[in-house]
């Protein structure tokens, strides 16, 4: 299980994560950023480090089916 771990899993990850950047996910500390509307209002939109997570996510079947 370490193994796998270490060796397939987290470099696949790595590079899964760093391609789902590449494209646009979010992948940073914050949480929280403002956006301003067209209506001259605000909203919080959530973001955080979804990049990496997705990732784990969609490796897991691949070495776990």
């Amino acid at each position: 299980m370490t193994r796998i771990t270490l060796y397939l899993l987290l470099p696949v990850s790595i590079v899964a994560a760093g391609s789902l950047v590449m494209a646009g996910s979010p992948q940073t500390f914050s949480t929280f950023v403002t956006a301003h509307t067209l209506s001259a209002g605000s909203q919080s939109v959530a973001i955080g480090q979804a990049a990496f997570q997705e990732a784990i996510r969609c490796t897991l079947p691949l070495v776990f089916p």
